[in-house]
């Protein structure tokens, strides 16, 4: 029977519905025997892949039945997502609309999962288990998502929980509490594995608190940072569960039950943790805690889903039709702007300059998963600030035509969910610097990103206009981070190439200025041209442009890098300066454009340059 006629065009869609649960039980199932496989050991018993020692053999005395169970039903899995996706892809008309795009991305993660388990070989430790383990919880949320898309077609549930609310106040709540509870959940199942993953189970003999303990700092800290998560979701999920549960209750038995039902798997996880600690416990109680987490994410990521289908679904009474039209968001919408509002167009920039910091200090031979790690780090505590930033300047966006479609001014996002997003984006980082990079990296990063919020934008923005003269140290220190990422040290060079970006700056932010001149006049932000004209920003475009080209030119003299940079610097910074007296002569807009293009593509080549003269 052809695929297409396996989901009858009347609307019979019962087959894809059963699949698409069995495949979410079958991840669920697989990410379990992964665990018992790395928590029991019996993952050493398959030395070779995808066979087992080269032979398709239950190999019990070795050990490997485990582990070759695993991989049959990650083999299984790989095949009922890419039949899922092809039956998704020839029937976009009978299915949700997001269905094909959630199983694309579940497939390219699961293929991922399959590529690193090939090298995981009989390595029973090693950042890739934890790599593997964090993608199969995102394929399960993935998985997860995708049923309940498929069964909405006929049982709207999401509709019912539109209903909980009936305020904007109640919206918001409820809306931001679940978000950051689905959140923590996630973080929660991660920061699991890290425990399981780095063999600090055993690090903390204590509980609730790590105890006396012999076992090497950073282990304390990755199972105290997973106790804390533990917490937070738990106090998380009760005050929403204490909060909204009559609302639930009036609405929706299944609702209320499936709370209860959540409150009594978290209950399990936590105290099969504890007894673990504890007790001298066998080592498939790991397993079974994980099981519990993985099902509690789960469970999280189906409220969440219900919710965000629920809103599209009806409009909520009691509100405008603008607002109402604002809370339409399926969850399609709601991850785009969720991804938009941390601004990666910003972010892949300090990210391009950051490799390269990391390449120049290690000659193009970096260690890789302390550079993805930092990398990791890197983008979460940027996209943290300039989500934090946008909450704040949120009111100011709704005004300028510029930002008036950024997501929290369009009301896309409610604006606590956006502020709890940034924060927890800073926290993460904080997290991944600290656990898998260094302190020191952590620490700047941190300064960083504090330095951008409080001092930039909070205090230098609003207050004078030399605030991108001043605040633009912010943007600097990515460079730095990468540097002390791999080194563990500040150099002459790190500092150097911070004080690059540091002047690089002025000029590249006040050519945007002369662009949006008059948004920032809407809104009283004292930018250069605001305050002086242009005719004044464009003499100090040039002014600064020339001290911009000293400092680039400073790797060659101190000798830290050859000439290779030198001529690259060179010519770079001619084409600066001429567009840079271009634009004070004649002054026109497409000067101005002309010149904030080039600076990007300029600071980006520059790193460039920098890189290829230390690898040649």
């Amino acid at each position: 029977m052809p695929l297409r006629m396996l989901v009858a065009e009347t609307g019979n869609m019962r087959w894809f519905r059963q699949l698409s649960l069995w495949t979410s039980i079958g991840a669920w199932i697989v990410l379990v025997l992964g665990g018992l496989a790395r928590t029991t050991g019996l993952a050493l018993g398959c030395r070779t892949w995808p066979l087992c020692d080269g032979r398709l053999t239950l190999s019990v005395a070795a050990g490997g039945w485990l582990d070759l169970w695993h991989r049959l039903g990650a083999g299984l899995l790989v095949l009922a997502v890419l039949l899922l996706l092809r039956i998704a892809l020839t029937n976009r008309g009978h299915l949700h609309r997001l269905a094909p795009r959630l199983l694309m991305i579940t497939a390219g993660i699961v293929a991922v999962q399959a590529l690193i388990g090939s090298l995981l070989g009989a390595a029973p430790v090693s950042l890739l288990t934890w790599t593997h383990a964090s993608l199969a919880t995102l394929s399960l949320g993935l998985l997860t998502a995708n049923t309940l898309l498929a069964w909405s077609r006929t049982r709207n549930r999401g509709a019912i929980l539109a209903r909980i609310v009936q305020t904007q106040e109640e919206y918001g709540g409820f809306s931001a509490w679940l978000t950051l509870a689905t959140v923590a959940a996630f973080i929660l199942v991660l920061t699991g594995a890290a425990v399981t993953h780095s063999l600090a189970a055993s690090a903390c003999p204590a509980f609730p608190n790590c105890g006396l303990s012999s076992a090497p700092a950073s282990l304390q800290i990755i199972q105290m940072l997973h106790r804390s998560s533990v917490l937070a979701t738990l106090l998380v999920f009760l005050w929403l569960s204490w909060r909204y549960t009559g609302i639930l209750g009036r609405e929706s038995r299944s609702a209320r039950r499936w709370n209860r039902a959540m409150l009594t798997l978290f209950a399990g996880q936590i105290g099969l943790g504890a007894a673990n600690a504890l007790l001298p416990l066998p080592a498939w109680i790991n397993a079974a805690h994980l099981g519990l987490a993985a099902a509690v994410w789960a469970g999280f990521v189906v409220l969440f889903t219900l919710y965000q289908e629920g809103l599209g679904a009806e409009i909520i009474p009691g509100s405008d039709a603008r607002t109402a039209g604002s809370r339409r968001n399926n969850l399609g919408s709601v991850i785009f702007a969720y991804f938009w509002l941390a601004k990666p167009y910003i972010t892949v920039l300090l990210l391009v300059i950051t490799l390269a910091a990391i390449l120049v200090a290690t000659a193009g031979r970096p260690p890789w998963g302390l550079t993805l790690w930092a990398l990791l780090g890197g983008a979460l505590s940027a996209s943290s600030a300039n989500t934090i930033n946008a909450y704040l300047e949120r009111e100011k966006d709704k005004i300028m035509p510029r930002t008036q479609r950024r997501p929290l001014a369009s009301a896309r996002i409610a604006p606590i969910n956006g502020l709890i997003y940034g924060l927890t984006l800073g926290i993460l980082s904080v997290v991944v610097f600290v656990v898998y990079v260094n302190i020191l990296s952590a620490v700047i990063s941190t300064f960083a990103l504090l330095y951008y919020v409080v001092i930039y934008t909070l205090w230098l923005k609003p207050r004078t206009p030399y605030n991108i003269v001043i605040g633009g140290a912010a943007g600097a220190f990515p460079p730095m981070i990468g540097w002390t990422a791999v080194t563990g040290q500040i150099d002459l060079l790190a500092v150097i190439l911070f004080a690059v970006v540091f002047c690089w700056t002025p000029p590249h932010t006040w050519a945007l200025t002369l662009l949006a001149q008059r948004d920032y006049t809407m809104v009283n932000i004292p930018m250069w041209p605001v305050v002086h004209g242009e005719a004044n920003t464009r003499q100090q475009i040039v002014a600064y442009t020339w001290p911009m080209l000293i400092v680039t030119l400073l790797p060659a003299v101190t000798r830290l890098l050859g000439p290779v940079y030198l001529i690259a610097a060179l010519a770079l910074g001619g084409i600066f300066i001429y567009l840079a007296l271009r634009l004070r002569q004649t002054g026109t807009k497409a000067s101005a454009l002309s010149l904030y293009k080039y600076s990007t593509l300029y600071l980006a080549l520059l790193f460039a340059a920098m890189v290829v003269d230390r690898v040649v």
